[in-house]
């Protein structure tokens, strides 16, 4: 089909070079040139071509453009292998798109409602797994062996958001997930603040014991004060962004707090102020909601 295509290209060529040739058979040649190219298209596109399409644009998620390659193929080859093959395809398709705007209706009916918790979350190369999230005026944490332990109190009220967090690292070395505190209010999230972090246990200044350097999973209790009228009134989200921006390092954890921008890697980590339904989607995990009858 290719020499066609080029032998009607040269005899174009040199009719157009010969002054003798009419302009009428010029417009001819190249209303047939034209006509050459389509027919040549056409067969290119062969019904395993058509179906091989369709379904690398049902990969990419890019349904309209599937069931339009699909729909080409059942009518202009109904009744073949790859024919049947679409109409299955085309099914599929039609179901999903239903399934999506269903759910889409459930979020916008539901709202936040929609969202479900989780304790495990993972982001490449670390996992953490939530064993409590609680709130209490006190925060204790590097408890040692002879039962000696670190706390803070909240100030008058006030309240701790507290998390326990076993996060374990694929790797050696790597960045970490930042735990984030939100309050329900106005219909959308509004951010109280970013969890800081201690060990549970204390490391005694034997930090081998809780560096991914040594060890595959390190034990963090994490907590933010807020106002206790934030708990009491609101419903309290805590959530994680899926990003290992924060550092964690032999011998120190991060300082967490929003307003530090010391270093680049010591800073917001791009953690949204407000956050809608749809964030959940890909952007953020939902692992508690904390005086959930304020939903």
């Amino acid at each position: 089909m290719r020499k066609l295509n080029l032998t009607i290209v040269v005899v174009l060529f040199l009719a157009s070079c010969n002054n003798g040739v009419k302009q009428s058979e010029y417009d001819k040649l190249q209303a047939e040139l034209t006509e050459c190219k389509k027919t040549v298209e056409e067969l290119q596109n062969t019904p395993q071509v058509r179906l091989t399409n369709g379904q690398q644009y049902l990969a990419n998620n890019d349904f309209d453009n599937a069931k339009r390659e699909l729909n080409t193929l059942i009518e202009k080859f109904g009744g073949t292998d790859e024919a049947k093959k679409a109409q299955s395809l085309v099914k599929e398709i039609e179901k999903q798109e239903k399934a999506k705007k269903e759910a889409e209706e459930r979020k916008k009916a539901l709202g936040f409602k929609v969202l479900k918790e989780t304790n495990s979350v993972k982001v490449e190369p670390v996992t953490l797994n939530f064993s409590s999230v609680t709130s209490n005026n006190k925060w204790t944490f590097e408890n040692d062996k002879y039962g000696y332990y670190r706390y803070l109190t909240a100030e008058r009220e006030k309240i701790y958001i507290l998390a326990k967090v076993s996060i374990t690292s694929e790797a050696k070395e790597t960045k970490i997930p930042l735990i984030s505190v939100y309050e329900l209010s106005g219909g959308s999230l509004n951010l109280l603040g970013v969890m800081k972090r201690q060990f549970v246990n204390d490391p005694n200044n034997n930090y081998s014991n809780v560096d991914f350097k040594y060890v595959s999973t390190v034990a963090l209790s994490h907590a933010l004060e807020i106002p206790s009228e934030k708990l009491k009134n609101n419903a309290i989200f805590v959530v994680v962004k899926r990003n290992n921006c924060s550092r964690f390092e032999t011998g120190y954890y991060l300082d967490t707090e929003l307003e530090r921008t010391i270093t680049k890697d010591n800073n917001q980590c791009g953690i949204k102020s407000t956050l809608t339904v749809d964030d959940f989607d890909n952007e953020y995990v939902l692992v508690k909601i904390l005086n959930k009858e304020k939903l």
